[in-house]
């Protein structure tokens, strides 16, 4: 069986499942090299998902093999696609970026087509978060008020800004402040 890898939405791969006798699969996933960090690759079922381990840069891809279990698999449901997510970053933290287009920033539900009309949107990757930067004013009602306890208020370029971070999922996830310290005032 051969599957889709994707990373986030964007496909870079496939993941071939390969069957070992009756009480074996073995699970090879291929995809497109990225040198930006260290990426675990997952098998995703309707009823769940398992990690397959660390993907390994080679010739020119990232790979990795594992045997699985048909057992451990079963209770999952049947395979629905691979993913690869960033476990680490090794570069530097990445430049805001302008959103090009607000009404397609989600993908899902239920922050579907939530910043359509929204202008001056900003976005990066930022430990294998996707942030989102939305223009704050004081005089203004708050952006996205449901995920108010998800967001801290942050200067960039001059300006304030309230800043969210979301998992590959598009789930809003709580980040601490830049610059701060844990048991440091």
């Amino acid at each position: 069986m051969e599957l889709p890898v994707y990373y986030g939405r964007t496909k870079v791969g496939c993941l071939h499942l390969t069957p070992q006798g009756d009480q074996r699969i073995k699970a090879e996933m291929s995809a497109e090299r990225d040198d930006s960090g260290l990426f675990r690759g997952y098998l995703v079922c309707r009823e769940g998902e398992v990690s397959l381990g660390v993907l390994e840069p080679r010739d020119g891809s990232l790979l990795l093999r594992r045997m699985l279990l048909k057992g451990e698999l079963q209770a999952l449901g049947e395979p629905v696609e691979g993913q690869m997510r960033l476990s680490f970053s090794f570069a530097a933290e990445a430049p805001w970026r302008p959103v090009e287009r607000s009404e397609a920033f989600f993908a899902r539900p239920p922050f579907q087509g939530r910043l359509q009309g929204m202008e001056g949107l900003l976005w990066r990757r930022e430990r294998g978060l996707r942030c989102l930067a939305i223009p704050y004013r004081a005089d203004r009602p708050f952006p996205m008020t449901d995920l108010f306890c998800f967001a801290r208020i942050q200067p960039l370029e001059g300006r304030p800004y309230v800043v969210l971070a979301f998992n590959e999922r598009e789930e809003p996830v709580m980040v601490k402040s830049p610059g701060k310290n844990r048991g440091k005032s």
